[in-house]
């Protein structure tokens, strides 16, 4: 990748700006379509052993990662070689402990693992919901008929229902994974929880290929993260920790564990300049700010103390002083609601959701960003809001329980399904059109989420904490509404 800095020229903010303005915040060329997406669906791998099946325990194990039988990358590998596709090892594995880095399918799209060892798919970008509906179906397949075969699983929910940050330990070991805990543990518990936890369904939609089309979508899907987190909550329990009346524990740890890492970078001057210039400096802004949580060249050491990259960038640390290459680093370290990746823009809010509602949040959002008449409609009633997103955001974790909220999230549903149902038909399909309609009618238009209707569940089971198979029985429930 070509970069603005050389070894002649010392990094400093104007450099920063321009990788930003060629690498992050960067206009599509016109002749190319503003109209794909892509999907990155993060999923937690569970095994039942065989004596189990018939009588299935309170919770099923957790997957070891490289160890023991049977495990996650061996399961990988296995499938890698029945199909063929290519796999990719981190530099630092060895044969005794190999460290995943990707595997690339024949449709080249990826699987990447997390911390906790949730196993990350992450597509080529779809041009219609019925390829990736078609895509995501045949996958998932795959991995189904492979992980049955080893008694094991794959559940879709936002956050661990049972185990805790210790039990689940680190399961993947690589240098910046482990430099992240490190860096965590001294914050609170939260950071950890959420590399160890959290799973989510990650949205990236073109931001456009002229100026005023590109300010518009990126100054909206700000101002919608905190409602889409809150009316897509599906993470009512976690870590065997007391059931509470949180809908979403997720977005209450990705609004709390770091202010100046996640959440939102500064709005009021893209909201009054309307510029792509004004989208790049707000989150050049946002981005020095942060901490720095390791330096590559100490060995992915974590600094002692508090390191803002402007302070790094300014002064040094310990005679080093930063390159173009640790500011793509610390980009890539930085989890804000909508992440800017070049030419499109990853929407982070979700939690994932189960099966039938997973193409749900990428509808949703394409008919209120791709949508112009939607797009502006939710702009006008969002703006008054742009300096409370980050409470928003931390009431979100309570879904549509607050009154205001369910009211705005209503709102913007029926924006979705019109803004959808304006989009080309080749674009959108019958079936996700169904899944958005359906998603409203039990959940959005009731005031309900799905950690909710979970918790509902369990509760009329008479239990505190879900088995693996209430999530079954209410999947099959759902499935019955489309007979």
């Amino acid at each position: 990748m070509d970069t603005p800095h050389t070894t002649s020229q010392r990094l400093n903010q104007d450099l920063c700006l321009a990788y930003i303005a060629k690498n992050l915040l960067a206009l599509a060329p016109a002749n190319l379509s503003a109209t794909t997406f892509g999907i990155e669906l993060e999923v937690l791998p569970f095994f039942c052993p065989a004596e189990k099946q018939k009588k299935p325990a309170l919770r099923p194990q957790l997957l070891p990662f490289n160890q023991g039988k049977p495990n996650l990358f061996a399961l990988l590998h296995e499938l890698v070689q029945a199909q063929a596709w290519q796999l990719l090892l981190e530099e630092h594995s060895s044969a005794q402990r190999p460290l995943l880095g990707k595997i690339v399918t024949d449709h080249h799209d990826y699987f990447t693992c997390e911390p906790g060892g949730q196993l990350e798919f992450s597509s080529a970008p779809f041009v219609s919901f019925s390829a990736a509906r078609l895509r995501l179906t045949a996958v998932q397949r795959q991995l189904d008929q492979l992980f049955a075969a080893h008694h094991a699983t794959l559940l879709q929910v936002g956050a661990n229902p049972w185990y805790s940050v210790e039990e689940i330990g680190l399961r993947f070991t690589k240098p910046r994974y482990l430099a992240m805990d490190a860096y965590f543990s001294r914050l609170s518990p939260l950071g950890r929880k959420m590399m160890r936890q959290t799973a989510s369904i990650q949205v990236s939609l073109d931001a456009g290929n002229d100026e005023e089309t590109m300010v518009e979508r990126y100054l909206a899907s700000q101002l919608l993260s905190p409602f889409a987190a809150a009316l897509f909550a599906n993470s009512p329990y976690i870590g065997g920790e007391k059931p509470s009346s949180i809908d979403g524990h997720r977005a209450h740890i990705w609004a709390n564990f770091e202010a100046a890492r996640s959440g939102f970078p500064a709005l009021t001057k893209i909201c009054n300049e309307r510029s792509l210039a004004a989208c790049q400096q707000s989150y050049l802004d946002f981005l020095l700010a942060a901490p720095v949580i390791f330096i590559s060249s100490l060995d992915f050491r974590v600094p002692t103390a508090p390191l803002t990259f402007a302070h790094w960038l300014r002064e040094g640390y310990q005679g080093i002083m930063p390159s173009i290459e640790d500011f793509s680093v610390h980009c890539s370290l930085h989890f804000p609601e909508v992440r800017p990746r070049g030419t499109f823009l990853e929407l982070r809010s979700v939690d994932c959701q189960a099966r039938l509602w997973q193409l749900v949040p990428a509808a949703f959002f394409a008919g209120l960003l791709y949508d112009s008449k939607a797009r502006q409609a939710i702009l006008g009633r969002l703006l008054p809001f742009v300096d409370k997103l980050p409470q928003l955001h931390g009431a979100a974790a309570y879904g549509l329980q607050q009154a205001e909220i369910a009211e705005i999230a209503a709102f913007l549903m029926s924006q979705a399904e019109a803004g959808f149902s304006r989009l080309p038909a080749n674009f959108r399909d019958p079936e996700t059109t169904q899944a958005l309609q359906l998603f409203n009618k039990c959940f959005t238009a009731e005031g309900k989420t799905p950690g909710g209707a979970l918790r509902q569940a369990v509760l009329a089971e008479g239990r505190d904490f879900p088995h693996l198979d209430t999530y079954r029985r209410i999947e099959e429930h759902w499935q019955d509404l489309f007979a």
